[in-house]
């Protein structure tokens, strides 16, 4: 959950805005089974973390370096 939520942070950050910002923060308060499931699209987040535009980045995991 670590590198899937850090890549990302590492990726996208310089270009977001302050919402998008603040649903990141709100986002990494989450459990990370949570944060996971909707990455890899087996649950959707709450209502209050629901951002199609961000969720959808979030699960392309096109941000994650290969080691």
């Amino acid at each position: 959950a670590d590198a899937l939520v850090g890549g990302f942070f590492d990726a996208h950050a310089a270009r977001w805005d302050d919402d998008e910002l603040a649903w990141f923060e709100a986002v990494v308060e989450q459990d990370d089974e949570d944060i996971m499931a909707w990455a890899l699209g087996r649950a959707e987040p709450p209502a209050a973390l629901a951002n199609p535009a961000m969720i959808a980045a979030l699960r392309r995991l096109d941000y994650i370096a290969k080691p």
